[in-house]
């Protein structure tokens, strides 16, 4: 059988090239690529907010006997680290939200970041909590770790520069974030003359209305605690007009 014409010019170098040009518009399919093998890695913490995690799996906290609300923790100034492990470990173990005041860089009356915040979610708000990328951004290292180490212990928690100093930019946050309770350094037994004048001593924080939890003891600071032993903290609830001590045999702080 003998081929037609047309047969033998199917492939004919013209014809091919006027099918090229005629179907160059339609855009070729790309199938769709096998799912990656490949594991995402894990962003790596810092060391300092590896070593707070560790720490903080040491401690049995306390049990507040707070009301319902945030843990709210003064930091960036004198001896927090052990108030910091203290309240993410009551924040992790009661489910409570934590609230970090950074305190870094307040005046004797005042906090700079009054006149320093903005409106987007960027910069600093007083209406807002700010995560560790912002607290490293703004330069506040022991924050951003104090965050990190907080989110990874499963804590929703977030930073926050006050609007005043002391204990009333203390007050603000337990008002602007439904703060519940207080955890607070070992200095607050006695501060210095400066931290007096801003309101951070015992007697002035007692004032504000929610218990207020310090970190220390007879035995030294509460990242030093083991789970064996039977407490490390002082406990100030003003709604009971007591102050008990929870401290280990051998005395108060």
């Amino acid at each position: 059988m003998r081929a037609s014409n047309s047969d033998k010019h199917s492939d004919d170098r013209g014809v091919v090239d006027a099918l090229v040009q005629a179907l160059s518009h339609i855009s070729g399919v790309v199938p769709p690529q096998p799912p990656s093998k490949l594991a995402v890695p894990e962003p790596k913490l810092d060391p300092r907010a590896t070593a707070t995690i560790a720490a903080v799996g040491e401690l049995v906290p306390p049990l507040s006997g707070a009301s319902s609300g945030a843990v709210v923790v003064p930091v960036g100034r004198g001896d927090s680290d052990g108030a910091l492990r203290l309240g993410i470990a009551i924040a992790r173990a009661e489910r409570r939200d934590l609230v970090l005041v950074d305190r870094s860089a307040e005046s004797l009356f005042a906090s700079k970041y009054i006149d320093m915040r903005g409106e987007d979610d960027l910069r600093p708000r007083k209406d807002a909590l700010f995560d560790a990328m912002i607290a490293r951004r703004e330069g506040r290292a022991e924050t951003a770790n104090a965050i990190e180490a907080a989110k990874a212990l499963g804590v929703n928690a977030g930073g926050w520069f006050p609007t005043a100093a002391g204990s009333n930019g203390l007050h603000a946050a337990l008002s602007q974030f439904k703060g519940a309770l207080l955890v607070v350094p070992a200095s607050t037994k006695n501060p210095g003359i400066g931290e007096r004048i801003r309101g951070m001593s015992l007697a002035s924080l007692e004032r504000l209305g929610v218990p207020v939890i310090v970190a220390v003891c007879a035995r030294g600071p509460v990242g030093s605690r083991r789970k064996s032993d039977e407490g490390n903290w002082d406990i100030r609830d003003p709604s009971k007009n007591a102050r008990p001590d929870r401290c280990p045999a051998g005395g108060p702080a």
